[in-house]
């Protein structure tokens, strides 16, 4: 009887293992797809920059290509383009860190 539970207890852990490393390549990968690195590209900053590079970015091109401001570069396309960049920068860090915590999460239970 204890070695079926050991044989259960043993793959379960190793379940779990598969789990964290599927979870963490898919992570990977999120983070250096090609239509990420366009997004940094549309906003002029590197993926390593911080959250406060990011949003100054983000708040000066907004400034410059919104279709209402009075300034002689207002383009409504380059606006959409710099505000879907961001989004798609927000929503790719928020995956993360969801990650980050699921596997914390996960390392706490199982190991």
């Amino acid at each position: 009887m204890s070695l079926l539970i050991r044989h259960s207890r043993s793959t379960s852990a190793l379940c779990h293992r598969q789990l964290h490393v599927g979870l963490c390549v898919f992570v990977a990968k999120l983070a250096v797809s090609e239509s990420m690195n366009h997004c940094y590209s549309v906003l002029n900053v590197s993926a390593a920059c911080s959250s406060d590079e990011l949003r100054h970015a983000y708040l000066s091109l907004v400034k410059k290509y919104h279709p209402d401001s009075v300034s002689g570069s207002a383009n409504a396309d380059k606006f959409a383009q710099v505000e879907d960049a961001y989004r798609r920068i927000l929503v790719s860090i928020e995956i993360r860190m969801f990650a980050c915590t699921v596997l914390a999460v996960v390392s706490l239970v199982y190991w």
